[in-house]
């Protein structure tokens, strides 16, 4: 018989709080203020403010290359094949003609059909 399993060793105890995070700028040695809330900013203002921040210039380098690394690593992982997107009908185009119009009797010559009795009855079948 197997021996008996020991208890699992109990967890650490958790971690204290952090303060929260300020980017740092290295070519002054000094905190950098924080950027304003996005809110306040006009969309191409907080892109420039953004570009600013070394954190986040970072972060967008580290997601840049760990894209290009998979990319190579995968070259096809997240290409998906769709189907060509269906043409819409437009509501100008005439319906196609029907393939059989039932008449009692020879009512004249029509384009693209002949008269003749048929698998549907007597009338005009489209001229394949």
């Amino acid at each position: 018989p197997p021996p008996p399993s020991s208890p699992p060793p109990p967890l650490p105890p958790p971690l204290p709080s952090l303060p929260p995070h300020r980017p740092f700028c290295f070519a002054s040695q000094r905190s950098l203020d924080p950027m304003p809330a996005p809110s306040s900013l006009d969309p191409v203002q907080q892109r420039i403010e953004e570009a600013r921040n070394p954190v986040a210039r970072q972060i967008l380098r580290d997601a840049t290359d760990f894209i290009a690394a998979a990319r190579k690593a995968q070259p096809n992982a997240g290409e998906v094949l769709l189907p060509p997107p269906e043409r819409p009908q437009s509501s100008d185009a005439a319906p196609p003609p029907p393939p059989f119009v039932p008449a009692t009797a020879f009512e004249g010559r029509r384009d693209d059909y002949v008269f003749k009795s048929g698998g549907d009855g007597l009338g005009y079948y489209r001229d394949t």
